[in-house]
Formats: C-alpha cells, sequence, structure tokens
C-alpha cells in the first residue's frame, strides 16, 4: 500500500507543480478521506504512512521535490 502511495504520487508530481503535500495515517481514514477534496482540488499528493514512521523513499523524495508545506 505504501508503495502504490509512493508511485501515485510521482505520478502527480511529474503533472503538476507539487508545492504541498498532505501525511496520513493508514489507520487514520476519517483524516484521510477529509482531506481527500482539498488534495484534489489543488493537485497535491496525499501521503499515506504507517502508524508510527515515514517510508525513507518518501522522506528522501519530498526533500528532492522541495516540497513548501507538509500537512499532518
Amino acid at each position: 500500500m505504501y508503495e502504490t502511495s509512493y508511485i501515485i504520487d510521482q505520478k502527480i508530481h511529474d503533472e503538476n507543480n507539487i508545492e504541498e503535500i498532505y501525511i496520513g495515517n493508514v489507520y487514520d481514514e476519517d483524516d484521510l478521506l477529509s482531506i481527500v477534496p482539498v488534495a484534489g482540488n489543488k493537485k497535491q499528493p496525499i501521503v499515506i504512512t504507517q502508524e508510527d514512521k515515514l517510508d525513507e523513499k518518501m522522506c528522501t523524495w519530498s526533500s528532492d521535490k522541495n516540497i513548501k508545506n507538509v500537512y499532518f
């Protein structure tokens, strides 16, 4: 699931100017669902993470892309 989130985030970045990302825990569906309209409207990705850690690949990706704002 986390790998799928990473692949989708890369695809969104390739097609849009990504300045912010939204990070949500896989076990907190309510928060993830509530941010979908905002992220979709702004064409910004939602990163799905494990409950207590952010994947190393996603940390590197977000650093490399110079993301301005990260929302948890």
